[in-house]
């Protein structure tokens, strides 16, 4: 323990353990000083402070210092702790809550897969081509259509466009069979005709492609929030970090957390930079909701006690309260995201060089997802379970770790822990 906080204070310029840790810690215990000092006098506390000499001075300050760097250990110790309870992993007494979030994260999820599975604008295009198609023929029998009543429908469709029954799937087919359809039965297909319906159907078009481009945007949004639905969580950062997490395995059948360890051997050294400075700064958000959280509890329960104000100890611990998940989680929840973007593109980019160091014998060369899937599914069985009867290797030489040249990237690097 003493060794390890010698260490600690000796690296106290680490970033991660500066930002994520030490600036945390100082943060909660200045407001816990400063709340003190409010309820027992600040005029008191300087009197108290000026009463003592310089070498006093100095060693309440070591002091203090010190006893900030041991809570910063103890802070940066629970990390995995403060993660678990925001994503809901570690249930408690707030377990109640936390399966009533699933249940509603549940529900969103599964409306929002039938939502985003395909347009409602997917057939009406065609089905209006092809119901236009027969009246395109010749029909020299029909009169042809009046100036006036071809403007009335220019003036209907383009109405229907911008506010009307063409603005929805539901309504647009029977506007087309009422209002359009009825008047090209009616008359010759000529080219004033043929240019209305042209409009129309590239209007259908437009709406379809811009539906589905819509519905993509959704599913990329909702494949970053959630993970699979058996693996839906009662927060939203419970479910971003479920996305993340099952990404590799729903891709290319990795398990990611047994993986991590070794693809950090064969990413660039800039690119891992890139996730530890996420990493420290969603491990900073987590411990200031934390901490932010356990001051306003202190409030609650320790406040009553120092004072008889209760009112004041219920706002002090309200506001610190709402302000930590306001602002800290909240921010939490947005750079999660982000980090989940890299862990990803981790994956996608350096999981090739992974497979050449296991030094695989492949009996042809992976041009397909499935081969590979089926590949990473032998060496799961072999590192999980220690059986794969169907893997065989073919080690002709170390493989070297490398960075974007052909430089060997440092082995002294920081490992990222799989989150």
């Amino acid at each position: 323990m003493i060794q390890a906080l010698f260490g600690e204070i000796k690296n106290l310029l680490d970033k991660d353990f500066l930002l994520a840790s030490f600036l945390p810690s100082l943060v909660f215990l200045a407001f816990i000083a400063v709340t003190l000092c409010d309820v027992l006098g600040f005029d008191g506390f300087i009197r108290w402070v000026e009463s003592f000499g310089g070498e006093q001075i100095t060693a309440l300050l070591g002091a203090v210092f010190l006893g900030t760097v041991v809570f910063a250990y103890i802070i940066n110790s629970l990390r995995m702790v403060f993660l678990k309870l925001w994503t809901g992993s570690t249930r408690g007494p707030l377990a109640p809550l936390l399966r009533l979030g699933e249940q509603w994260n549940r529900t969103k999820y599964e409306l929002a897969m039938k939502a985003y599975s395909q347009s409602a604008w997917i057939e009406i295009p065609d089905r209006h081509r092809q119901r236009v198609q027969p009246l395109c023929k010749e029909r020299n029998s029909q009169p042809e259509i009046p100036p006036a009543e071809l403007n009335t429908l220019k003036e209907e469709i383009e109405m229907a466009t911008r506010e009307g029954p063409l603005r929805n799937p539901d309504t647009a087919e029977k506007f087309i069979e009422d209002k359009v359809l009825s008047v090209y039965k009616k008359y010759q297909w000529n080219d004033d005709v043929n240019v209305v319906d042209r409009e129309l159907d590239r209007y259908l078009q437009k709406r379809l492609n811009d539906d589905q481009l819509e519905i993509r945007s959704k599913r990329l949004y909702l494949d970053r929030q959630f993970g699979t639905s058996d693996s839906i969580r009662g927060t939203a950062l419970g479910n971003i970090v479920e996305s993340y997490n099952t990404y590799p395995f729903l891709r290319y059948g990795m398990e990611g957390e047994i993986y991590w360890t070794h693809l950090q051997n064969y990413m660039p050294e800039a690119f891992l930079k890139r996730i530890r400075e996420q990493k420290i700064i969603f491990d900073f958000c987590l411990t200031m909701a934390t901490l932010g959280v356990g001051y306003g509890l202190l409030a609650f329960v320790v406040g009553p006690l120092l004072s008889s104000d209760t009112s004041y100890w219920l706002a002090i611990g309200l506001i610190a309260v709402l302000f930590s998940y306001v602002v800290y989680y909240r921010l939490a929840v947005f750079v999660a995201t982000q980090y989940g973007d890299l862990i990803r593109a981790s994956f996608d980019l350096f999981r090739g060089d992974l497979l050449k160091a296991f030094s695989v014998k492949l009996d042809k060369p992976i041009t397909r997802i499935g081969q590979e899937r089926e590949v990473w599914k032998k060496l799961n069985q072999l590192l999980i379970y220690s059986d794969s009867p169907d893997l065989t290797f073919e080690i002709i030489k170390p493989p070297q770790t490398r960075t974007q040249g052909t430089d060997l990237v440092k082995q002294t690097k920081t490992e990222i822990d799989w989150p």
